[in-house]
């Protein structure tokens, strides 16, 4: 299998500065102070790595959070599977809360959502409420699981995942890289997928889901067959209807050999 790439990352309308990160087959953003937009695309045969990281937002230096998420994949190599993503998270965490201790940082903290490929088997993981999707002839779906105050009333019958979306508790985050083990456990969201020629996955920070509802970013996505041109439209609507967070999307596209 081939997997076509297209990466997009900016600060949006109103942020200062970008907090994001993102990675793409061992490439980042190495300047996190940097205003311009960043964009990648690649494309990789039979394996890939990728993953999106939003540094918390508000929180002090979340930027050297997610930059510090990323960086680590590059331990992982090509690939990883559920164990060696669970060993992933466990090690990123303590990275984060080391340095926090040093720094004395109460808020430096980052979410994170994760993609390994090979072949037709795809890992996913996530901490936190950056989103992974995966889209099949014409399906499109969540993947991954919020960790949020809002998913807990979800699953406690409060609200429906309709309500959640415009929730006051929606950006509580429940679980996030740089809790110290003291005061709570690290359980990540993670799960094999099984691809199909055609699959597309879509990473993304909630900048892009605050701006566009599902069925916009699903409509968007039917219209554009180009991961390229896909993940260009989808920064811009998210823009054009009032998106206030950095915005950072992955576009993962299977093709045959």
């Amino acid at each position: 299998m081939k997997f076509y790439c297209a990466a997009i990352s900016g600060v949006g309308a109103v942020r200062e500065y970008n907090q994001d990160n993102l990675y793409c087959n061992g490439a980042y953003r190495k300047d996190i102070y940097s205003k311009e937009i960043f964009r990648y695309a690649d494309c990789r045969k039979k394996t890939g790595l990728y993953a999106v990281a939003d540094g918390m937002g508000g929180g002090v230096e979340g930027e050297i959070a997610s930059l510090k998420a990323v960086q680590s994949l590059e331990k992982l190599g090509k690939a990883a599977d559920q164990q060696r993503f669970e060993q992933y998270v466990q090690s990123c965490n303590h990275d984060i809360c080391s340095y926090r201790e040093k720094r004395n940082r109460q808020q430096t903290g980052t979410t994170f959502a994760g993609l390994s490929v090979k072949n037709e088997k795809a890992v996913i993981v996530n901490i936190g409420d950056s989103r992974i999707y995966h889209m099949r002839a014409g399906v499109f779906r969540q993947v991954s699981r919020d960790h949020t105050s809002a998913q807990t009333l979800i699953d406690a019958g409060i609200l429906t995942r309709e309500e959640a979306e415009h929730h006051i508790s929606r950006h509580q985050l429940s679980q996030y890289l740089g809790i110290f083990p003291e005061e709570m456990v690290i359980q990540p969201f993670i799960e094999t997928v099984v691809l199909s020629p055609g699959d597309r996955m879509l990473l993304c920070s909630d900048g892009l889901t605050d701006g566009l509802d599902n069925s916009a970013i699903e409509g968007i996505l039917q219209k554009n067959q180009s991961p390229v041109l896909a993940i260009e439209y989808l920064y811009e609507n998210a823009l054009d209807n009032g998106a206030k967070d950095n915005i950072t999307i992955i576009l993962v596209q299977v093709g045959d050999d």
